[in-house]
């Protein structure tokens, strides 16, 4: 019978590998000697062609390695018994090791013979029509064919091995994604802090962090997203409380422009209420959240104001008054900037609250981070009132 003190500190290994894969070559080397192996490598064969990851790797030639995937791999025999292999089932080859036909064999004679390989023992990892992983094991000939004992061994090991290995693919695929959604906000033009009621931040895109050690009238303090002047402070908690506990009847939150040390206003901050789906976006929470959009006044707008424009089919003088609205202007300084008239403006507004179905400016803003964030579709949801542009948060 197998011992549980060979096998127990492997498997708390193999959970330890989940987060640290500094102990994948400690496992590797431990799957190796249990099974009284000389050579063990986790192995992924997809068609043809099979890729070796070192991390796992143990006792592994570099020259034969090289060899192996040059030209014996293709003619493997031992691929026939991993395509009948189920995930989590431990493989041995000793009866296909002692047949005439593989003593006569290529793979054998040029390849398995002159490096000390016999018998082969096999974790199947994971399957599909596309690839198959696995961690192989040879053992050489004074080490004989895999004994009962041996099999036993991995049988015991195997789902554990297994299940580790698929959490920490799906960790892998999990990080990816976040690492490609968090490229496409950093090049969003704007500055996205997600806070909690108290202005704690629990997320800041990298423009964010800029902004916020720029001394342009922002900083961080104690985790908390505030401004340096106080009164300006004072209004920015009171946006983000508001926006953390909005409710149906209660609006919005709003906006406010920032000074900077010298008084001179260069950044406008947008404070919205992220409602589940949008929060969503950047991490799995169920925690109210508020969230503070900062727009440098000098780096403008225009090109998410463009993307904007397109999805709701605004015409070219909207997109620059909404453009303007959104980098922190009020009416009289949009007709000012745009040398129109303030009627002007207000009808390019009235028009884009029609087409955006929002009532007031501020919903208007909340609307447009949330329909420009990368990565965030907006799809337009249908309800008895018709077609909505925003959803209650």
């Amino acid at each position: 019978m197998s011992s549980e003190s060979d096998i127990l500190p492997i498997i708390t290994k193999i959970y330890d590998s989940i987060l640290d894969p500094g102990c994948c070559a400690e496992i590797g080397e431990a799957l190796v000697r249990l099974a009284g192996g000389h050579i063990g490598v986790l192995v992924t064969h997809s068609g043809a062609r099979s890729m070796f990851f070192p991390e796992m790797a143990y006792n592994v030639d570099v020259k034969a390695r090289d060899a192996y995937l040059a030209h014996y791999d293709r003619i493997s025999p031992f691929h026939s018994l991993e395509r009948l292999s189920r995930p989590g089932q431990v493989i041995t080859a000793s009866n296909l090791v002692t047949s005439n036909n593989y003593k006569k064999s290529a793979f054998y004679n040029e390849f398995a013979r002159k490096r000390d390989h016999w018998d082969y023992l096999g974790i199947m990892l994971s399957k599909d029509a596309a690839a198959m992983t696995g961690f192989a094991i040879l053992r050489p000939h004074q080490a004989g064919l895999v004994t009962a004992l041996e099999v036993e061994r991995m049988k015991a090991i195997a789902p554990h091995l297994q299940r580790a290995f698929m959490i920490k693919n799906r960790l892998n695929e999990s990080q990816s994604q976040v690492n490609v959604l968090e490229s496409a906000i950093d090049g969003s033009g704007f500055g996205i802090v997600i806070a909690t009621a108290t202005g704690w931040i629990a997320y800041a895109n990298r423009a964010a962090e800029n902004l916020l050690r720029g001394g342009r009238g922002l900083r961080c303090e104690r985790g908390r997203i505030t401004a340096t002047d106080s009164l300006t402070a004072q209004k920015l908690q009171a946006l983000i409380t508001a926006a953390s506990r909005v409710t149906e009847d209660a609006p919005p939150a709003g906006s406010l422009l920032v000074p900077d040390e010298c008084g001179t206003v260069s950044l406008a901050i947008h404070v919205v209420p992220f409602t589940p789906g949008s929060s969503d976006i950047l991490f799995a929470r169920q925690q109210p959240f508020a969230g503070v959009f900062i727009v440098d006044r000098n780096a403008g707008i225009n090109g998410r104001a463009k993307q904007f424009a397109s999805l709701f089919k605004l015409t070219p003088g909207e997109a620059r008054v909404l453009s303007e609205v959104i980098s922190g202007e009020g009416i009289a300084k949009v007709s000012e900037r745009l040398k129109i008239t303030e009627l002007t403006a207000r009808t390019h507004l009235k028009h884009i609250a029609a087409k955006t179905d929002t009532h007031r400016q501020a919903e208007l803003v909340k609307l447009f981070f949330e329909t420009t964030i990368p990565g965030a579709e907006y799809v337009r949801p249908q309800s008895i009132l018709g077609w909505r542009g925003s959803q209650n948060p």
